[in-house]
């Protein structure tokens, strides 16, 4: 293990084990303007940490128990980075969260997807393990979020996710710059879809790999924005649907692991 003291910044995200405060669980939102609201939702007396590059930082406190919220950015690079540096500081537990499009219809813009596994459409994963290597979600901190979602009544799906590097060729988006793709990524959306494949993100494969390596464990769960068998365009009143449900989720879900691992009583 890469012990660092207690004083030493990481360079990334900035933060150092004396920030953290012995916590054990991370939630990682992409967009950094996420990550204030995310925290304040946990505990309303969330502090703000620290601000590097992309990483905005916030603390919160459930129960006594420490959560850190910190925004990774966009992409596979991007989470490896930032969940490296976590585990180097002590973290333990870590939930990707975001926003997602899918490609079934039985899946409703505003429902939350909880990814049992993800498609590896990325580079970093495969610089930590081999493409054989599976990149799957920790069973028993994902049943943890699956009881939260039933007993908050959240519309919830548990799917496999394609975690693709690229917004536009990679997901099949014929509404890029040119309108062209390379012929590999022509008809993948079906064949996603054959394959039972729930939707498309961009960061949940790096960070399922790279926690299994590590022996640590991650969820990720993601709100629907966009249908795409549908519609291209993410549907705004379905982002605040999922901004509701992602909300209760994340609260009850880590609740319910605190108190399984005895973190908090209850």
């Amino acid at each position: 293990m890469n012990y660092v003291t207690d004083e030493k910044t990481m360079y990334f995200t900035g933060l150092s084990r004396k920030m953290l405060q012995g916590a054990k669980y991370a939630v990682l939102p992409g967009d950094p303007t996420r990550a204030k609201s995310l925290a304040e939702d946990l505990d309303s007396k969330s502090k703000f940490v620290c601000s590097n590059r992309q990483h905005v930082s916030y603390m919160a406190n459930i129960s006594g128990e420490k959560v850190i919220v910190v925004s990774t950015g966009m992409g596979c690079p991007a989470i490896s980075i930032t969940a490296e540096e976590l585990a180097k500081l002590g973290v333990e537990y870590f939930i990707r969260l975001g926003t997602s499009g899918t490609i079934r219809d039985n899946i409703e813009l505003g429902d939350i997807v909880i990814s049992k596994a993800a498609v590896k459409l990325d580079g970093a994963s495969s610089q930590y393990a081999p493409v054989e290597y599976p990149a799957v979600a920790s069973f028993r901190f994902t049943k943890s979020f699956v009881e939260a979602a039933k007993k908050e009544d959240i519309p919830y799906h548990i799917g496999i996710t394609a975690s693709s590097d690229t917004f536009w060729p990679g997901q099949e988006r014929y509404d890029n710059f040119t309108g062209y793709l390379q012929r590999k990524f022509k008809g993948s959306l079906d064949e996603w879809h054959a394959l039972n494949v729930s939707n498309f993100e961009m960061e949940a494969s790096a960070l399922f790999t790279l926690c299994e390596v590590f022996n640590l464990e991650a969820v990720c769960f993601c709100g629907i924005i966009a249908k795409r068998t549908e519609s291209e365009v993410p549907d705004l009143a379905g982002k605040k649907r999922a901004q509701v449900n992602w909300q209760k989720l994340l609260k009850a879900g880590l609740i319910i692991d605190m108190k399984k691992r005895g973190y908090i009583k209850g």
